[in-house]
């Protein structure tokens, strides 16, 4: 950028990478039976691990997976056994990103 005076600066170069997470889906939702996570790699992710977490509301982590991710890569929950209403489903990449969503179960 150049100001009126014509001075000038340059700015520091900062690395983007892009997390796994952001490319995360599951279904179905609501769930009855079992949900599944697909889990893609984003383009420059730097890491192809992520840690799969299924919580209740009160915090509590009714089931974990870790998982490599990949193109096609789908992790599955079974959920039959839970009561119905509100969970989140939680992915954490080896970066630390994390996405959380929430995932209703059904009877």
């Amino acid at each position: 950028m150049s100001d009126l005076d014509n001075s000038f600066g340059y700015t520091e170069v900062k690395v983007v990478r892009t997390s796994l997470v952001s490319s995360v889906s599951f279904f179905p939702n609501p769930a009855k039976e079992y949900v599944n996570v697909s889990l893609g790699v984003a383009t420059g992710a730097t890491t192809a691990k992520a840690d799969v977490r299924l919580i209740n509301m009160a915090g509590q982590v009714m089931q974990e997976k870790t998982a490599q991710a990949g193109a096609g890569v789908v992790v599955t929950f079974a959920v039959g056994n839970y009561a119905p209403g509100v969970y989140i489903l939680s992915v954490v990449d080896g970066n630390g990103a994390r996405e959380s969503r929430q995932l209703m179960i059904t009877k």
